[in-house]
């Protein structure tokens, strides 16, 4: 599975990188800004985004209604890795068609099953 991970952390995108290649296998792509994250999402096509809500030139929200307006980027799955979580701003992220949320701070090793498990929840 290809990933994008979106997030101007550096260590944590490392740090989170590291965690879903290893655990679980899956290929890693990383933007720091909603715009590269852009340019990668059109050019590689991933099977998830990985975002953060707050970054630098566009806001995750932002990204997510980009993403949700280009006909090849639309149908792709994206989950919010945020320590943004209160109830009201899941709600919001959930109608702007965002498939669910991981709160930061995360296990490291119980990373890929919570993102699986989001994702296996969004195909029924």
């Amino acid at each position: 599975m290809k990933i994008l991970l979106v997030d101007d952390d550096q260590d944590l995108l490392l740090i989170t990188k590291v965690i879903l290649e290893r655990t679980a296998g899956f290929h890693v792509l990383q933007a720091t800004t909603g715009v590269e994250a852009l340019k990668i999402a059109r050019r590689e096509g991933p099977d998830v985004v990985l975002m953060d809500v707050m970054m630098p030139d566009m806001d995750g929200l932002e990204l997510l209604v980009k993403f949700r307006q280009e006909a090849t980027l639309k149908d792709i799955p994206v989950i919010f890795l945020t320590g943004k979580t209160d109830p009201a701003q899941v709600i919001r992220l959930g109608e702007l068609g965002a498939q669910g949320v991981i709160q930061k701070p995360f296990q490291p090793l119980e990373l890929a099953d919570k993102l699986m498990a989001i994702l296996e929840a969004g195909e029924t």
